[in-house]
């Protein structure tokens, strides 16, 4: 069943820069979703959101042929508020109308999250940023696309009570359509985490590569988000074992942070590894819990939401938090030398000198 439903849809994980558009052929969904035991309703719905995908694949066709012609880009989803971008002396500035912003590229891929959207000058910005950036946008928007026909076949097959109550709360946000920065505050601190990561990744060259779970992944596997470790040289003599000497880690993430709370949420963490892990995520080994103070989430919410400004709430985190994060993300996968090494370069600071927030029981699960 979970390879079947899982070969009918585009799974926008993939690690190269394209997406295929073999992946959206609405005939092979067909065929596939025939073999599977769906109502006759959930069946078309989930076609539907198939020929959105494909929808979306003609946009991205579309905009970048434009680009290439060095027209301007026209955004997939209706929005008249935009950051105008321009590029010059080798930086990319952001314009509201009124004031001026620096960007990062990490920010302008990620800031979709927020309901930022920018207008690239296309006489300016590089054309292989140009395509980045609508590729960013598809693939947000593709797995938006993917995670609603998750749901919906996952209330028609799956027999666990305690999942279908999950797919059902996933479920009725989908339908509520509210933006992220006006949900339960975990769903915020869960995408800041997963924003700043990336733009870690991207900005300061943050030796890992971080995919974000599908809701299959999330509900059945307690995997947020999976993070591995790449293109950082560990030196000749590494210690069997170290627990550093891991390279694949799947993170739940959680604002808990009380030990009564935190025990309760390892248990079920712990308890899907024994499990199993199962669907495209079978090949995870390792589980993490992941916390962080919710002061920190508060503080920075409250001062982006007043100017909503390109980086969204994440570039509100202080220091502090940011440090907190990366070295909780990063155990196990580095050791305490090379996180130490990684935090001093990326804040030009000692991690050990900073006062953090204190929280209970974040690591490893077994």
């Amino acid at each position: 069943m979970r390879s079947e439903h899982r070969r009918t849809i585009v799974d926008t994980r993939t690690k190269s820069n394209e997406i295929s558009a073999e992946n959206f052929n609405i005939k092979a969904a067909r065929e596939v979703l025939r073999s599977i035991e769906l109502g006759d309703e959930t069946r078309e719905r989930v076609l539907q959101l198939q020929e959105e995908k494909c929808r979306v694949m003609d946009w991205l066709r579309d905009q970048r042929t434009k680009i290439n012609r060095g027209e301007k880009i026209e955004l997939y989803e209706e929005n008249s508020d935009c950051f105008a971008v321009e590029y010059r002396d080798d930086a990319f500035f952001a314009h509201d109308g009124e004031q001026e912003f620096t960007l990062t590229l990490g920010e302008m891929l990620t800031d979709a999250s927020w309901g930022i959207n920018y207008d690239l000058d296309t006489d300016s910005v590089p054309i292989d940023i140009a395509k980045e950036y609508i590729l960013s946008r598809a693939r947000k928007t593709l797995r938006e696309l993917l995670n609603k026909q998750l749901v919906l076949i996952e209330l028609d097959v799956n027999k666990d009570e305690g999942q279908q109550k999950s797919f059902q709360s996933v479920h009725k946000r989908q339908t509520e359509g509210k933006e992220l920065i006006a949900r339960d505050k975990g769903f915020v601190a869960e995408e800041m985490t997963l924003n700043l990561m990336k733009k870690l990744i991207i900005d300061h060259g943050l030796p890992i590569d971080i995919e974000e779970a599908d809701v299959y992944d999330d509900v059945v596997n307690k995997i947020d988000y999976v993070i591995t470790r790449k293109g950082y040289d560990r030196g000749i003599e590494v210690d069997a074992n170290d627990d550093s000497s891991v390279d694949q880690v799947g993170i739940q993430f959680t604002l808990m942070f009380r030990k009564a709370s935190m025990l309760g949420k390892r248990d079920v963490v712990s308890k899907a590894l024994k499990k199993g892990i199962t669907g495209e995520l079978r090949d995870v080994k390792d589980l993490a819990l992941v916390n962080v103070h919710p002061a920190y989430i508060k503080r920075a919410v409250n001062k982006w939401k007043k100017s909503r400004g390109p980086g969204g709430p994440d570039s509100h985190l202080e220091k502090a938090a940011k440090v907190d994060l990366v070295q909780k993300m990063l155990q196990g996968l580095f050791s305490e030398k090379e996180i130490d090494e990684i935090v001093s370069n990326i804040f030009d600071v000692d991690r050990r000198s900073i006062k953090i927030r204190k929280t209970y029981l974040s690591g490893r699960v077994s």
